[in-house]
């Protein structure tokens, strides 16, 4: 244990030096003359947009495949970088400039529109191929302008260094694809496919794949059709082109508090008009591995369309969706008409949302505000972000970004009167009509307090027969106060109050877990949260969500996932913990699921007897031999039968296959195997083993985190905090 101990304090002091001199990554640096660069800061934004400007020297040419199609803004504290409400502002930018292959310009990209963040601690860019003149239009198309990832492209950009990687091909025979969102649950990309009007979940591999991920298959926990589950179903017609209105999907955006993927929902355009019904918003449940968990509900209708005060038979599609600090929902729309969209709020929570004026966030000045290009976030004080068409005329003819101020702009003198305008090309007069995306803003905020490492699982019902669970999260006070007593304002949660064990100073972090009693399984609750201080008096409050599972069939006891064990190349062993919640089972069937065409994977036993009484804990292990590549998740339907075979039910349980080489799958940032990564328990419990200590879960790695054999050393560490970083698997 002491050669552990001085391993860790030479690899604390190695890493130092490592991070002092810049280690071995190459950092990407500013334009020249800008004060943009990597990592993403809080407060900045990440826009997309077409070729079509005047950013790169040499002529104006349209599509021009020198001309960046990504930029990096930094647009924190406009008024502090010398920015006037009303006046066009230039701020700095960054597109990787000058770094070959990995400049952010259409050449290495093609187009894109789609765009998130993920939570590295330097984030990671993500984009998706897009085809503006085809949307734009809603006919025709740029098929001829260069797709150099295909028409299905998702694009990740480095966090730290800018570099392009081409992580996944969605098929797509032109349409080309909507927009992208991350969630935190099994660190998950949603992206929305015109083409057949799926949403396809994708895991990010850690390094850039030689070959890229090419999702396939009938829809599941991995790929969603909304079309398919209308109470009057719209079925791909399986030909090439964009697929059906109605079950075209557009937006796409996790709520994290509800565990729900939001969606929008292409119904209707200025071409194609719909009396009976508007653009929607709907949302479908996912599980703690991301997946598609559930049936899709509708959450809102787009409201009418008015224009100076006359009424339109149609709405705009919704083409981004984000959630605001506030918890309210904000939806930017995108037409082809470019000015009768709008950014609209919804304020509520899932199942009851009502909209907020239509005219409360006007975007640019033409048609009354109604110019919006579909980007839109809101920072931490409220302050709305969207992307726009001819958003200052006729002082000049802006085209790119507009920040309306917190409330809204509704009564201001002009649409632009109070606002910071930015014009994506820094070329206010071109005329870049159709040629705006979308936008991302990275938004950190700072409560009262901070909730964080979430379980929520199944418990027996109460004496009378209400279900139940056991919810578990980690607070951190921010308050700048000692805490002594936590109030949850609901009537379905003990122990309520909560008296802390001892007091809970500022920037300390503590467990707790609760018993929920009385909810609807598969709903959301809201949990206001009441910190008291130690003078007895309440000193802030936070609003969480939490989404109730469904505890029929059975769940993972603890809510963790498999243990995965190598045994060779291609085959691991599973140990699988099952706690029965509807009844014994005394039976179970095992099969892999959504395998993609040439792949396999054999389970044996594929058939276990077992004899687990309900609400116990049974072990059902099975090994797998499969040729899917290390990294993808690979799913079985788990099917549980009662010892008498009379009743049965179902569950898919998900995995990330190991990389079975000799010793242990290398880099792996999911430490203590609890599913969730890049997280703080994971460096927490690295450090801790490290040294000696305890592991917070039962199923911690090796030390011997880059695989050579060799541990403990310092190696391991500077190359786990390397990957945590975003570079590469030694």
């Amino acid at each position: 244990m002491q050669r552990a101990r001085n391993v860790l304090m030479n690899a604390l002091k190695a890493m130092a030096t490592v991070l002092a001199s810049g280690g071995c990554a190459t950092v990407a640096m500013a334009q020249p003359g800008g004060g943009a660069s990597l990592p993403v800061q809080a407060g900045e934004v990440v826009h997309t947009h077409s070729a079509n400007n005047q950013l790169q020297t040499g002529p104006n040419q349209i599509l021009d495949l020198d001309d960046p199609v990504v930029q990096l803004l930094d647009v924190r504290n406009p008024a502090g970088q010398g920015a006037v409400p009303n006046v066009t502002w230039n701020p700095p930018r960054f597109w990787n400039a000058g770094a070959g292959a990995n400049e952010w310009t259409a050449r290495n990209l093609g187009l894109v529109f789609g765009v998130t963040l993920d939570n590295a601690t330097s984030p990671n860019i993500y984009v998706t191929a897009h085809d503006y003149e085809f949307e734009a239009a809603f006919s025709g198309g740029n098929s001829s302008f260069p797709t150099p990832g295909g028409n299905g492209a998702v694009w990740r950009l480095d966090g730290v260094t800018g570099a392009i990687c081409l992580i996944a091909q969605l098929p797509n025979t032109g349409p080309k694809l909507g927009q992208v969102a991350w969630g935190s649950r099994g660190n998950s990309l949603y992206i929305s496919n015109f083409e057949d009007g799926r949403i396809y979940r994708v895991t990010p591999p850690a390094a850039c794949p030689a070959v890229p991920i090419k999702p396939f298959g009938p829809s599941g926990p991995d790929i969603f059709d909304h079309g398919t589950g209308l109470s009057t179903p719209i079925a791909d017609d399986l030909q090439a082109g964009i697929t059906a209105l109605g079950r075209r999907v557009f937006a796409v955006c996790v709520n994290e508090a509800e565990s729900r993927l939001y969606y929008g929902v292409w119904i209707e355009d200025y071409l194609n008009v719909n009396a009976a019904q508007n653009n929607e918003i709907w949302s479908v449940p996912i599980n703690a591995a991301g997946q598609f968990a559930g049936a899709a509900q509708l959450e809102a209708a787009m409201p009418n369309l008015v224009i100076n005060n006359t009424a339109y038979a149609y709405t705009a599609p919704p083409a981004d969706i984000t959630f605001g600090p506030n918890g309210n929902m904000y939806v930017g729309e995108r037409s082809g008409n470019a000015h009768d969209s709008r950014v609209i709020e919804f304020a509520g929570g899932s199942g009851a949302w009502s909209p907020a004026p239509s005219n409360k966030w006007r975007i640019g000045n033409l048609n009354d505000g109604v110019n919006s290009a579909g980007g839109v976030g809101v920072d931490c004080e409220g302050n709305v972000w969207s992307t726009g068409y001819q958003l200052h005329l006729p002082i000049d003819s802006v085209f790119g970004l507009q920040r309306v101020n917190v409330g809204g702009n509704a009564a201001d003198p002009t649409t632009t009167t109070n606002s910071y305008l930015v014009d994506t090309d820094n070329a206010p007069n071109q005329f870049d009509k159709f040629d705006i995306g979308s936008l991302e803003l990275f938004r950190v905020c700072e409560s009262c307090a901070r909730i964080t490492e979430e379980t929520i699982v199944c418990k027996p019902p109460s004496t009378t027969g209400q279900p139940c669970w056991t919810y578990t999260f980690t607070l951190t006070n921010i308050s700048g106060q000692t805490i002594t007593q936590i109030n949850f304002a609901s009537p379905l949660v003990s122990p309520n109050p909560l008296v802390l064990g001892a007091p809970l100073a500022n920037n300390q972090s503590t467990t707790i877990t609760l018993t929920i009693c009385g909810g609807v399984p598969g709903s959301s609750i809201d949990l206001p949260i009441i910190l008291f201080n130690q003078q007895g008096q309440a000193c802030c409050n936070v609003r969480k969500r939490v989404t109730l599972p469904d505890c029929r069939c059975f769940q993972l006891e603890g809510g963790l996932p498999p243990q995965v064990q190598c045994t060779g190349p291609g085959t691991f062993n599973v140990n699988m913990f099952i706690q029965p919640t509807e009844y014994a089972i005394g039976h179970v069937f095992i099969a892999a699921t959504g395998l993609g065409l040439g792949q396999f994977a054999i389970v044996t036993p594929s058939y276990t007897p077992v004899a687990i009484a309900q609400w116990g804990f049974g072990n059902v292990p099975f090994s797998v031999n499969t040729n899917v590549p290390p990294g993808t998740q690979l799913c079985f339907t788990v099917v549980v039968h009662t010892p008498d075979f009379t009743e049965c039910c179902s569950r898919d349980i998900c995995i990330r296959v190991p990389d079975c080489r000799p010793g242990q799958e290398p880099c792996d940032l999911d430490f203590n195997n609890d599913g969730v990564f890049p997280d703080d328990q994971d460096v927490i419990d690295f450090m801790n083993v490290l040294a000696g200590g305890a592991c917070s879960t039962p199923l911690c790695d090796t030390i011997d985190f880059n695989g050579n054999g060799v541990f403990p050393e310092e190696q391991d560490v500077i190359d786990f905090f390397n990957v945590l970083a975003g570079g590469p698997c030694p």
